[in-house]
């Protein structure tokens, strides 16, 4: 699919899931802007892994860059942003294998699942954590 139709239509679905969360328009608007980038980020890459690891990176850098802008928590950014990289078909499968039985895919389907989700959550975490070591060192100069 073309590139600025996915980030169009995810720019749309995230501002209004921000205006379902009492978020306002401008805010909605400008964080589903910064998801809608993530997720082209997401599907740019050649291996799913990468991306998820790589769009979470690229969401929470411009989620910190956008609440220093906008004087909100990052937060606001990237609760929303983050909607359309999470691997809720891979969730809903990995249910589905249990209910089923069927153990083995179970297992597989819900370790792939869990690794996407890891790679995300690390990547979350180091933006803040440099963004932090960068302040500190800014002001003891």
């Amino acid at each position: 699919m073309n590139y600025l139709y996915q980030y169009i239509v995810c720019t749309v679905v995230i501002f209004f899931v921000g205006l379902s969360l009492n978020t306002k328009p401008k805010i909605a608007l400008i964080a589903g802007a910064a998801g809608a980038l993530g997720y082209v980020v997401y599907l740019l890459c050649p291996e799913a892994k990468i991306g998820y690891f790589l769009s979470a990176l690229v969401l929470t850098l411009l989620s910190e860059l956008l609440a220093r802008l906008c004087k909100l928590p990052a937060n606001n950014f990237l609760v929303l942003g983050i909607y359309p990289l999470v691997p809720g078909i891979a969730l809903f499968r990995t249910t589905a294998y249990a209910v089923r039985g069927d153990y083995q895919m179970f297992l597989e389907c819900g370790s792939e699942a869990l690794i996407c989700i890891i790679l995300m959550t690390v990547s979350i975490a180091l933006i803040p954590t440099v963004f932090r070591i960068l302040s500190k060192g800014n002001k003891k100069s």
